[in-house]
């Protein structure tokens, strides 16, 4: 299921094997439809965010940060480790998450996304974009409001009780390298496909 390369701590493989597990937890097949668990997220206002100076700025940092990696085998050598599960519903697809666990922490830098975003394609894997990913209730603990990217508040855990460990976690997806009609910031874009 994972790609591990030596030198990796167990505890670092079993915390990436933990929050591939939470993201794709109603996965049985690779590819999956998930369930009503995302409906939620579906409607956001992340999704009608307008473009800004300060966002725009953010962005392109994000786009220079993550341009090497559509060549999945940078991102694989840059310690991203690969789900077999790639995510649709009804609202559209996220395609397969690429997780780095270790810059899964309270910090969020445009430079370290969490998560890459891959379609799969006829000529292999397409990078599409980034995803951040933020410990609830670690953030909770110290700060009052949930995380921001780009001026851009991060989608807040629907089940924090339901979630797997080390979940629950805030998240939010940039769709950098695909355009998706949904918005810049919505958790799904209906322009992609697990077929």
């Amino acid at each position: 299921m994972f790609r591990i390369f030596s030198g990796r701590t167990l505890g670092t493989v079993v915390a990436a094997g933990a929050t591939l597990a939470m993201l794709t937890a109603c996965s049985e097949a690779p590819t999956d439809t998930v369930g009503p668990e995302f409906a939620h997220e579906a409607h956001l206002p992340q999704a009608h965010v307008p473009a800004t100076a300060t966002n725009n700025k953010d962005l392109a940092a994000l786009r220079r940060a993550t341009a090497r990696y559509h060549d999945v085998e940078v991102a694989l050598a840059n310690g991203y480790m690969a789900d077999e599960h790639c995510i649709s519903a009804p609202p559209g697809g996220m395609g397969f998450h690429y997780v780095n666990p270790g810059y899964i922490d309270l910090e969020i830098d445009a430079a370290r996304p969490e998560a890459l975003l891959y379609e799969p394609t006829p000529d292999g894997l397409r990078l599409i974009g980034a995803e951040f990913l933020v410990h609830g209730d670690a953030w909770d603990a110290q700060n009052p409001a949930p995380p921001t990217f780009a001026g851009v508040a991060f989608v807040p855990p629907s089940d924090r009780s339901a979630a797997a460990p080390p979940g629950p976690f805030y998240t939010l997806h940039v769709w950098l390298w695909k355009h998706n009609p949904a918005g810049m910031f919505a958790p799904f874009n209906p322009r992609v496909s697990c077929n």
